[in-house]
């Protein structure tokens, strides 16, 4: 039980932080990997880059310029 409250601040306080030079080459070649209409696309985005799918998700939002759809991940 204290190993997943422990995760769950760890996640909480990396939520927020700025995206490295890394984390952006990950997420480009994330959403190369996985075109729209693979199945769980976000999900595995998430996993590759290592963040959160609302994190991914605001990322590519903000550097593709998309109009953010959240309904599906609020």
């Amino acid at each position: 039980m204290i190993l997943s409250i422990f995760a769950v601040h760890a996640e909480q306080a990396a939520e927020g932080s700025e995206w490295t030079e890394q984390e952006l080459a990950l997420l480009a070649k994330a959403v190369a990997r996985y075109p729209g209409g693979v199945a769980d696309r976000w999900e595995k985005i998430s996993h590759m880059v290592g963040r959160s799918v609302k994190e991914v998700y605001t990322q590519y939002c903000a550097l593709s310029f998309v109009t953010p759809f959240y309904s599906q991940y609020h």
